[in-house]
């Protein structure tokens, strides 16, 4: 039975405890140990030092989650494995998350509770895989058809990224072609929820700034 990777969610707090003990700074561990002592800690850090949302926090139908807009440390953006973060990389992913709305993604930081698309390079290696994003691309094209009054088909699944967290969301790329065999590339954000129910927001003729 194929199983769609895991979706890029927080995993629990247990999880990287060791790896979060080791980064935590001398006033962290201080907090710590006085709130295990029983000592209530009030910390005095003004608003102005803290990190600030970016305005996406309430566009619950964008891909991209609240990131931050300063970086106090190397360890706010850093994935769940010691490594340096690379600030430059983690720009360019927003940056072709936002413009791309998910489907494009070239520099890929790694995963990371701040990570909310990530491609998916070997799901097309199962012909199981590419028949289901085929029949999920087919029916958002027919949604798209009868929207829009044409009359293309799915020709060829190119690229699968993967997001969400609750409902997994398939960002599809595929080739289609008209009865009249003229080709086009197009792209559609399949929502697949935990009944399996399927819905799609958005189908479309890919971008042209994405068009490579």
């Amino acid at each position: 039975m194929n199983r769609v990777p895991p979706p890029s969610c927080p995993p629990p707090e247990n999880v990287f405890s060791s790896i979060a003990e080791e980064s935590e700074s001398p006033v962290q561990k201080k907090l710590k140990i006085d709130e295990e002592d029983g000592d209530s800690v009030v910390s005095d850090t003004s608003s102005e030092d803290s990190l600030v949302f970016s305005d996406e926090v309430n566009d619950t139908s964008s891909p991209i989650r609240p990131t931050y807009s300063q970086y106090d440390s190397d360890e706010d953006f850093c994935p769940y494995y010691p490594q340096k973060m690379d600030k430059a990389v983690w720009e360019k992913y927003y940056q072709q998350v936002k413009e791309s709305e998910g489907f494009d993604i070239t520099d890929y930081p790694g995963q990371c509770a701040m990570t909310t698309v990530y491609p998916m390079p070997f799901y097309l290696n199962d012909p199981k895989n590419v028949d289901m994003m085929t029949d999920y691309a087919g029916k958002a094209l027919g949604q798209y058809n009868d929207e829009k009054g044409t009359n293309y088909e799915v020709n060829d699944i190119l690229t699968v990224n993967g997001g969400g967290c609750r409902d997994f969301i398939f960002y599809i790329t595929f080739s289609v072609k008209t009865r009249d065999d003229k080709d086009d590339i197009f792209q559609a954000k399949v929502v697949k929820d935990l009944r399996y129910r399927l819905q799609f927001p958005l189908v479309r003729p890919k971008v042209k700034a994405f068009i490579g």
